[in-house]
């Protein structure tokens, strides 16, 4: 059975986006960094080192939390789809979900004096309903940009104005959390002003992002809508072995990503000796991916995507590598740090772009549009991935005797913290290099554009 794509009714316009509304939708970007960089690296620190809880139980707690927002994501596209208001389909939720986002940041570091159990339940409540509510503006806040233009470059543009802002932030709080901390107080005070100050910031920035953009494309709603079956949707994911490699690389990106974001702070306090160091780290990392992304275009233009990610992420084993030299050495953490941001690079730049070439693979082999899938059960892969990353840190730490109780921890706890750091980001990118180098699509890609354009003239 053949099924067409339904007709749209497009924004045909050449309107340029002005820089000011770039720059508001940027804020968006950066809205949410001071809560969501808080809740990536520090949170597991506030619960083990200043509230003294178990790190097994909130590893599973982080587990379950994180299931639930896979599966919630579903029911937020579904809705901001559904939605229509004056104001637009994405920005509404802007406007609704940002304070409700921002008292739930600061609740996160706001736990009461309260007996273990009632600890526990109290961080479950608020890490899923911080994670929901951040679904809830990151899902329409990228469907903004689709609803602002049409226009391709003007789409890579937003998207560039994005990534920056956030690096920018990322790199700010990162720099910033602990001596900010400190100023305020410190202890539990300290950590709950900060998330109040963040909270606060995060509101007005996207409240720019709501007041200074604007929805400009209009879609019609067809008249009949073809129904494909789930279980049809899901045999057409098996017969496209390329969506299938991107997605086994997605998904072991996102079990390593939140695990070397929270054992960072370990490793620079317990391993470098300096819990301060995690700002000149991350410093370094986030400007050299900044680097390697403006240097990314030409390296794709004569060399390929696959290529180009595959050559990125060799140059973050050999950064690797280098610190596992010497663990202890300053001066190789930076190195390493350096390396890793400009092999991270490719991959952050051209992955969704990969993604979108799967798309037309996918068409040619199957003759049905199927791009709505591959794109949601590729969200959905990367939350559970994080959810299985976010468990794995704390158990992991827990299983090797880590306790904030036995004053320094154990040597079998030191080493976990450096294996963690060093040798599992390791092994995933050397099975990533493995997955990637059966991808052929570059090569195939303008063979699959021909046949498609001939089965139209047929």
């Amino acid at each position: 059975m053949k099924f067409e794509a339904a007709p749209i009714k497009a924004y045909q316009g050449d309107e340029k986006i002005a820089f000011p509304e770039k720059l508001a939708y940027g804020c968006g970007g950066l809205a949410d960094v001071g809560i969501a960089v808080a809740m990536s690296t520090y949170l597991l620190f506030y619960y083990t080192d200043v509230i003294k809880v178990n790190a097994a139980a909130v590893g599973t707690i982080f587990l379950v939390s994180r299931l639930l927002s896979a599966f919630t994501d579903i029911l937020i596209g579904l809705l901001v789809d559904a939605g229509k208001s004056k104001q637009g389909k994405a920005r509404p939720w802007i406007l609704r979900m940002c304070l409700p986002f921002a008292v739930s940041g600061v609740l996160l570091f706001s736990l009461p004096n309260l007996p273990d159990i009632g600890k526990y339940v109290y961080i479950f409540i608020t890490y899923t309903t911080s994670n929901f509510f951040l679904s809830s503006l990151n899902i329409p806040y990228g469907v903004l940009n689709s609803l602002m233009t049409q226009n391709p470059y003007e789409r890579a543009s937003l998207n560039i104005f994005r990534m920056v802002m956030s690096l920018i932030g990322t790199l700010a709080v990162n720099n910033c959390m602990l001596p900010l901390i400190k100023l305020l107080g410190g202890g539990r005070v300290g950590w709950q002003l900060a998330s109040a100050l963040y909270g606060t910031l995060s509101v007005l920035l996207y409240l720019v992002t709501y007041c200074f953009t604007k929805e400009r494309v209009v879609q019609e709603m067809p008249v009949k809508k073809v129904r494909i079956p789930v279980r049809e949707d899901f045999r057409l994911l098996k017969q496209n072995k390329y969506w299938f490699m991107l997605f086994l690389t997605a998904i072991t990106s996102y079990i390593s990503a939140p695990v070397s974001g929270g054992i960072k702070i370990y490793y620079t306090q317990y391993v470098l000796g300096n819990s301060t160091l995690i700002g000149l780290l991350t410093t370094v990392n986030t400007l050299a991916k900044v680097a390697g992304l403006f240097l990314l275009s030409p390296l794709v233009k004569r060399f390929g995507k696959r290529n180009s990610v595959i050559l990125g992420l060799s140059i973050s084993v050999g950064g690797i590598l280098i610190q596992t030299l010497n663990p202890r050495s300053i001066p190789l953490a930076v190195t390493d740090n350096l390396l890793r941001g400009v092999g991270n690079a490719p991959i952050t730049g051209v992955s969704m772009a990969m993604l979108a070439d799967t798309a037309e693979y996918g068409y040619l082999k199957s003759g049905v549009h199927s791009e709505g899938i591959l794109f949601s059960m590729m969200s959905f892969g990367k939350k559970i991935g994080a959810a299985i990353g976010s468990a794995a840190l704390p158990l992991t730490l827990s299983l090797c005797g880590y306790s904030t109780h036995s004053g320094s921890p154990s040597g079998s706890a030191v080493n976990a913290i450096q294996w963690l750091s060093l040798a599992l980001p390791l092994v995933v990118i050397v099975f990533q290099i493995a997955v990637l180098s059966r991808y052929k699509l570059d090569q195939e890609y303008l063979a699959i554009l021909e046949n498609l354009k001939k089965q139209r003239k047929a």
